[in-house]
């Protein structure tokens, strides 16, 4: 039962730290679509930036479940 529990325990640190990763980049990302959102013009290459930028979001959250933050 003590196995489980310290497992349990382990889980939950590894979860909280990787909601916090995901919340600071979310955070760090926001400022910076804005930035291209204000500075530059309504093309399909500004789509394709605020594309990239969602993908790079995405993938690194994703490499966070998968292999845990540092």
């Amino acid at each position: 039962m003590a196995k489980w529990d310290l497992q349990q325990e382990a889980d939950t640190l590894v979860g909280g730290k990787r909601k916090q990763f995901s919340v600071a980049l979310r955070e760090y990302m926001t400022p910076l679509e804005q930035f291209v959102l204000d500075n530059l013009h309504d093309t399909a290459e500004r789509d394709q930036v605020l594309l990239h930028l969602q993908t790079a979001l995405l993938f690194a959250e994703e490499c966070a479940k998968r292999y845990s933050i540092k």
